[in-house]
């Protein structure tokens, strides 16, 4: 394991990263998103941090080009948002009306013996 200079981890490190990583994942659950979650939280704490220490100072042009790009996964996110919604409205109205035809059915089964007993369906 890669330490700094005061002998504590480097989180800079990617082998320190994957043990972090692997420290996070539950042992019941290992397909959790929440894990996969955090990690990437902290990950980008770490990169943050990195960014910090070194240095890195954003333009004005860095800070609109970001923007620009926050915007256009903003309008990705809500494209595909409506997309799922239009879906779940046409499956909502294909299980109302599978539910229609099964009520139809139950009643007529239910309520055809009677009418044959008293001879007005053949």
């Amino acid at each position: 394991m890669s330490t700094g200079t005061s002998g504590n981890p480097n989180p800079s490190d990617p082998r320190v990263r994957a043990e972090a990583y692997m420290s996070l994942r539950p042992k019941s659950a290992p397909t959790s998103a929440g894990w996969k979650a955090e990690f990437l939280q902290r990950e980008m704490m770490y990169a943050e941090d990195d960014q910090l220490e070194k240095g890195v100072d954003y333009s004005d042009r860095h800070a609109r080009l970001a923007t620009v790009h926050a915007r256009q996964d903003i309008i990705l996110i809500v494209s595909y948002l409506s997309s799922i919604a239009e879906s779940a409205r046409r499956i909502a109205s294909w299980i109302t009306v599978l539910g229609w035809i099964a009520v139809i059915g139950l009643l007529y089964y239910f309520i055809a013996p009677s009418m044959r007993a008293r001879g007005w369906i053949p």
